[in-house]
């Protein structure tokens, strides 16, 4: 083999090295333009022009279920990035997967995977309207469950986990198949989907159901040198009604203050977190109020995020998360809506 011949091999050898360097780099990009964080739910549409197979197990030689048509939607029902797969030169890994009824695995190479919620949801299962015989549509699936481990009374570590979910036959008054937890698998005291929860537990405690009347005050939390506090204003009026028991007829300007207090410096800020007028219902109770469920840290700040159940009538509420923001944002919280019921 003469010099020339030679400069021709090595060239093409450095050719070769190239195109594969360039190979891998765009697998690794597709892989992390691909990747799921746990917590956030997701749907996925078919980029494949052919359209794509979904099968019985994670692999590509598995019987094949159906075939769904190119640019069909399908929700995905949960995954495990830590199997890689390589099929016709693409990065991906199977996923469990939902289309028109039928479940089963599909490769996420051949998928434009989208986060299928605006924001965060959030469910509590004890309540009945939220979960109507544990089922759940199955749109925005899996949710992350949140099991309270019993070795504290009041400081309560919560794990952190996908919660295992199951298809089932949607009762009569559905418009379609619904999904619920597996028999098998513990209940957890809430669920979350939305939220890039990346922690194997969160640090939090269950807080009075009870309302917050004016003039009363609820510990939150604390982080470094400052302590968090709930408490409520409002002005009453008196019952000019003497056929009702209710002392007070309203509470004119109700409102809910968050307060972060520098016990180093004695200064503190506010957020004003709720304000309405809320009417006398029964004896002992209004149409309307601010019931605190839970206060833990969610988004790994050690700052103390709180929900809320707002009632605004009698007949339903409102599930509010004040999540904390970073140093020197305009307010110490961002208001976020996750959920909600009614009992008519």
């Amino acid at each position: 083999m003469n010099k020339y011949e030679n400069d021709l091999t090595h060239i093409r050898q450095m050719m070769e090295r190239y195109i594969l360097l360039i190979f891998l780099l765009f697998s690794k990009n597709f892989i992390s333009a691909q990747e799921l964080k746990i917590g956030y739910s997701y749907t996925a549409i078919v980029k494949a022009k052919s359209g794509i197979n979904m099968r019985e197990e994670p692999n590509a030689t598995s019987k094949k279920i159906l075939s769904i048509p190119y640019n069909s939607r399908i929700t995905i029902i949960s995954y495990d990035t830590s199997h890689v797969a390589l099929i016709e030169n693409i990065k991906g890994f199977w996923m469990h997967c939902n289309f028109n009824d039928k479940n089963g695995y599909i490769f996420s190479g051949f998928l434009d995977i989208k986060s299928c919620l605006d924001g965060i949801y959030f469910r509590v299962l004890a309540d009945s309207i939220l979960v109507d015989n544990d089922l759940f549509a199955t749109s925005c699936e899996p949710y992350l469950g949140f099991y309270e481990n019993k070795s504290d009374k009041f400081e309560t570590e919560f794990t952190v986990k996908p919660v295992k979910m199951e298809c089932v036959e949607a009762p009569d008054y559905w418009y379609e198949n619904a999904l619920k937890i597996s028999a098998d698998q513990q209940k957890p005291i809430f669920m979350f989907s939305g939220l890039p929860i990346i922690k194997n537990s969160v640090k939090g405690r269950l807080l009075s159901n009870n309302m917050l009347y004016p003039s009363e005050i609820l510990y939150i939390g604390n982080h470094k040198n400052s302590n968090y506090v709930a408490y409520a204003k409002g002005t009453a009026k008196e019952n000019s009604d003497k056929s009702r028991p209710n002392i007070f007829s309203k509470i004119e300007k109700y409102q809910i203050w968050i307060r972060k207090i520098d016990i180093v410096n004695y200064e503190y800020v506010e957020y004003l977190a709720e304000e309405m007028t809320l009417n006398a219902f029964n004896i002992d109770s209004y149409e309307g109020g601010v019931r605190f469920y839970w206060a833990g840290d969610l988004n790994n700040d050690n700052i103390p995020d709180i929900i809320y159940k707002k009632s605004t009538h009698y007949a339903g509420w409102d599930y509010i998360l004040l999540l904390s923001q970073p140093e020197g944002s305009k307010d110490i919280y961002k208001k976020i809506f996750i959920g909600g019921g009614s009992t008519c």
